[in-house]
């Protein structure tokens, strides 16, 4: 609650880099393609943050499998899914 992708950072010149694939970037804040509806199978997005800061996910929705997880995220090389 009252978190915005409005955030500011002043010594550094962009927030993301290395972004690929098909996700969105605004400020601070990242969205995978078509959110809030479904993505499309197989999407991929990678990107780099270049601020030393708390990762915070908002809303996250995967798809599970059979041996875990179709979806996940991925942060310092720990695999996420839920």
């Amino acid at each position: 609650d009252g978190f915005d992708c409005d955030g500011t950072c002043s010594d550094c010149d962009e927030i993301f880099t290395n972004v690929s694939g098909t996700c969105t970037v605004d400020d601070w804040c990242m969205y995978s393609t078509n959110y809030p509806n479904d993505y499309e199978h197989n999407d991929d997005c990678e990107f780099v943050a270049n601020v030393d800061s708390t990762l915070v996910v908002m809303d996250m929705h995967v798809e599970e499998s059979w041996n875990g997880c179709w979806d996940h995220i991925t942060v310092n090389g720990q695999e996420y899914c839920g």
